[in-house]
């Protein structure tokens, strides 16, 4: 029984555990379900710390791994190393600042000091509140500009039928939002029901592929099963 063995054993029986959960919630999934969330949580700390903290910030701050650099050939022709080092920069000690501001998230554990940690959770919400303004203009006002399309595309029946489609249905659907008239004219009435209509289709289109992407993942798992965990109890 060697490491591996026990990899794919243990694999297979947290994946019973977890789709344990669809008959009902007990403690057997609920063990596993802590030990997964546990084990995320470890591993985002160490790749926090690997992939940013370690060289983003207290390598730059604390100079902890020089850089160098090959020197071009010209200057080496010249007398100058093979190899120079990055001469520190002193600015990157401003780091220290941001770093500080952040730690204050964890004064949320202490009753007396617990309004820094408001302090720094309502910069990080009008941060966040800014970048989802910048990016509400960003997507959709390009979406506006490109739902103007031509009817009639010169020599191109499929992308004129396809424009055709794309501003019916977008101006049925705006019907459908309109509230600012009754929906009882005719005309109105059918472009609104229209629209509700063609909205579903797109829901349902939704749907499908979201269904099709867990069904990906529930094949992924019984392969697993079929070819890697029932084989493995015959290395036992």
């Amino acid at each position: 029984m060697t490491v591996e063995w026990w990899t794919i054993f243990f694999g297979g029986i947290s994946t019973l555990a977890i789709y344990s959960f669809l008959y009902k919630e007990n403690p057997f999934y609920r063990v596993f379900e802590h030990m997964y969330i546990g084990i995320a949580t470890g591993l985002g700390l160490v790749i926090s710390l690997e992939r940013f903290i370690w060289p983003q910030l207290l390598v730059k701050i604390f100079n902890a791994s020089p850089q160098t650099y090959a020197t071009p050939p010209q200057l080496v022709a010249q007398g100058a190393p093979l190899t120079s080092t990055v001469p520190y920069e002193p600015l990157y000690l401003l780091y220290l600042f941001p770093m500080a501001f952040g730690l204050g998230y964890y004064t949320i554990f202490s009753k007396r000091y617990a309004w820094v940690s408001r302090i720094v959770i309502s910069f990080a919400l009008g941060y966040g509140g800014g970048l989802a303004f910048k990016g509400f203009f960003a997507e959709y006002i390009p979406q506006i500009v490109s739902s103007f399309k031509p009817l009639y595309v010169p020599g191109d029946w499929i992308t004129s039928f396809n424009n055709t489609i794309f501003v019916f249905t977008l101006i049925c659907v705006m019907t459908y939002f309109f509230f600012s008239v009754e929906h009882d004219k005719p005309l109105i009435k059918q472009a609104s029901m229209a629209g509700r209509w063609l909205m579903m289709i797109s829901f349902g289109a939704f749907f499908g592929a979201t269904i099709m992407a867990r069904m990906s993942l529930l094949i992924e798992r019984l392969q697993f099963f079929i070819e890697q965990w029932i084989p493995n109890f015959g290395n036992f």
